[in-house]
């Protein structure tokens, strides 16, 4: 720097993807030269480099993607094993143990989706290796397989104009469905070398997701339109019959029963880009364009159904998978060009729900908050009113807990409590009213009814006035009534009310 000048010779880098071009430096920063004088180095495709001052020495200390990353899926045998694709034209395959790139190679296209085999191929397969087979599709409707192991290619077809939203084997591995943008999707034989052998139209939009049934031969698909369609793999030809029965091998589909729970009230059905469901059927992930990874327990069938949702990504994320065993969701950032690890730790019922409860206010719900939980309570806590009129209900000491005052309820009437309470105030009420007697009876309401079998909660002057309205005595309407109120227990309404009401009608009539 002082005689302005170069110290040493200039470094080249060497791609470390096999490319001709050598990567695009983004940052640097010098060692010391007491503690070894190398250089960091930051580059466009995502990578840390770490390079001796000769240039002899360049280790890739981290490696990242290209572009944006689309797709992830975890290998179906191997828990510590991922591959990634994004919008260059590479893929990646992940140890997820270690943390690091374990293999990447190109494919030739924009990547979109990805998936790994169910079962590893012979050479019936293709593959000769035993190895299991990965499914790339392209943004140009591309797809290409290559094996786990090498990468090397399998078959290569193209048989749609548009891209690949969405690729999936069948749980016995015979068949691939290869889900597009032309709104179809298209199925191939694996056993006779990934031949095309049904193609299913219907869909009115873009196909987004798709799922197997575990027998392989029902599909499932959910289109941008937010529909819900079912397929014969076969024959391609649409089910219109119910397939609520259908036992599904996997579920990334965004509609549906067991999923309804997962939409928030201010969703316009695109907010969600992906979910699956764990291996055990016990829980679901979610992705979203808010950036948040949700977790839930399934089937989530209830509106606004509890979930805990975790952060990191700094754009919204485009797909979410459970690995093998269930130990870790791993998904992928559009913009933020990252795959994540979440590992997966399932809670059950222990000493601390109690302070868990207190301390979310939700009682007997617990998860990984309530680890170390300061100031929990103690176990002689129980969930109870909080005085005597049994309104209120919080954590409170066992030995303080105090019994709601509990209504008599008569065991006979076979009524709730509020009710049974109504009636009994309602027959006090008419037992009570001081009313003066007459000879008049009522009429019965029914032909042939015995007198006696006729309860009519009514003193004897009602009865005459009902007698006499049921004569139809014009003169009897008139007279003047005693001016003391008469209850009817089928309304609960002053009798006095409705005869002044009557003849103001009538007078109403009279005048018009």
């Amino acid at each position: 720097m002082a005689e302005g000048k170069f110290a040493g010779p200039s470094i080249t880098l060497k791609h470390p993807y096999g490319s001709e071009k050598p990567p695009f430096i983004r940052s640097l920063d010098f060692q010391d030269v007491t503690s070894g004088g190398n250089i960091l180095v930051g580059t466009l495709d995502s990578c840390v480099w770490e390079v001796s001052t000769s240039g002899a020495q360049q280790d890739v200390l981290v490696a990242g993607h290209a572009s944006d990353v689309w797709a992830v899926a975890c290998h179906p045998a191997n828990p510590n094993m991922a591959a990634t694709a994004c919008d260059g034209n590479k893929i990646y395959v992940w140890d997820l143990q270690a943390r690091v790139l374990a293999r990447c190679a190109s494919v030739g296209f924009v990547c979109r989706a990805l998936t790994f085999s169910p079962v590893p191929y012979g050479s019936a397969g293709g593959a000769g290796d035993g190895s299991y087979h990965i499914a790339v599709g392209g943004a140009k409707g591309h797809i290409r397989v290559v094996t786990e192991l090498e990468l090397r290619p399998v078959w290569e077809g193209r048989d749609s104009t548009q891209g690949i939203s969405e690729l999936d084997y069948s749980p016995d591995g015979k068949l691939l469905a290869a889900a597009t943008f032309d709104a179809w999707i298209d199925v191939y034989n694996v056993e006779k070398g990934y031949q095309r052998i049904a193609r299913c139209g219907g869909h009115s939009a873009t196909v987004r997701c798709i799922d197997w049934s575990v027998d392989s031969t029902v599909l499932q698909s959910n289109c941008a339109a937010r529909e819900i369609l079912y397929w014969n793999a076969r024959t391609g030809k649409q089910m219109p019959s119910s397939c609520r029965d259908v036992q599904w091998s996997s579920w990334t589909c965004l509609y549906g029963f067991p999923v309804m729970g997962i939409w928030p009230d201010c969703a316009d059905g695109s907010d969600i880009n992906a979910c699956d469901r764990s291996k055990s059927s016990k829980y679901l992930a979610t992705c979203d364009d808010h950036g948040l990874v949700k977790l839930f327990n399934y089937p989530v069938v209830i509106e606004d159904a509890p979930h805990r949702a975790y952060r990191g990504h700094s754009s919204h994320v485009m797909c979410v998978r459970f690995n093998s065993d269930d130990s870790i969701v791993c998904s992928t950032g559009g913009k933020d060009w990252a795959m994540f690890q979440f590992k997966v730790v399932p809670v059950s019922a222990g000493e601390n729900d109690v302070a868990v409860g207190a301390a979310d206010g939700v009682g007997r719900l617990r998860g990984s908050a309530g680890q170390g939980l300061k100031g929990a309570l103690p176990s002689e806590m129980v969930w109870g009113p909080l005085d005597a009129s049994g309104c209120t209900f919080v954590w409170v000491p066992a030995s303080s807990i105090q019994q709601p005052a509990a209504a008599a309820t008569p065991q006979s009437t076979g009524m709730p409590g509020s009710l049974a309470a109504s009636a009994a105030g309602i027959k006090a009420a008419i037992a009570t009213a001081q009313l003066p007697a007459t000879s008049a009876t009522a009429g019965s309401f029914l032909a042939g009814e015995p007198q006696q079998q006729l309860q009519q909660p009514r003193n004897s002057a009602a009865q005459a006035a009902a007698g006499s309205r049921l004569q139809g005595s014009a003169a009897d309407q008139q007279q003047q009534r005693p001016g003391v109120s008469r209850y009817d227990v089928r309304n609960q309404t002053s009798i006095d009310e409705e005869d002044a009401i009557e003849d103001e009608v009538n007078s109403f009539d009279d005048e018009a």
